[in-house]
């Protein structure tokens, strides 16, 4: 998606009524060459269901969720995990967590 850094500031500044600190404005550069790197064609797939994401993290009210609410409005096709989702679902794949989930 071309200009997803300039989408993801523009919306946090007109629908949050944020003005983004330089830290956040780095975090959308870096989400943005992340997504970006990973749309080029590639030759070779691994997994046809592999998903790719990003993970942020830092400090307690920083702006990560607002940001990675932006992202879910602004990029087609994404999904919003907090960390406890993330790890669940993680378990899940887990054959031995989940044979154990199932046995409590």
């Amino acid at each position: 998606m071309k200009n997803l850094n300039l989408k993801l500031v523009s919306y946090l500044k007109k629908e949050n009524h944020i003005n983004p600190n330089p830290c956040q404005e780095i975090v959308a550069s870096k989400v943005t060459k992340l997504i970006e790197g990973n749309a080029k064609p590639r030759i070779f797939k691994l997994n046809s269901n592999l998903k790719l994401g990003v993970y942020i993290f830092g400090s307690v009210g920083v702006g990560k969720s607002v940001i990675i609410k932006a992202l879910n409005i602004v990029y087609p096709n994404s999904e919003m995990l907090h960390f406890n989702d993330l790890i669940f679902h993680l378990q899940s794949k887990n054959s031995t967590t989940k044979n154990y989930i199932l046995s409590i």
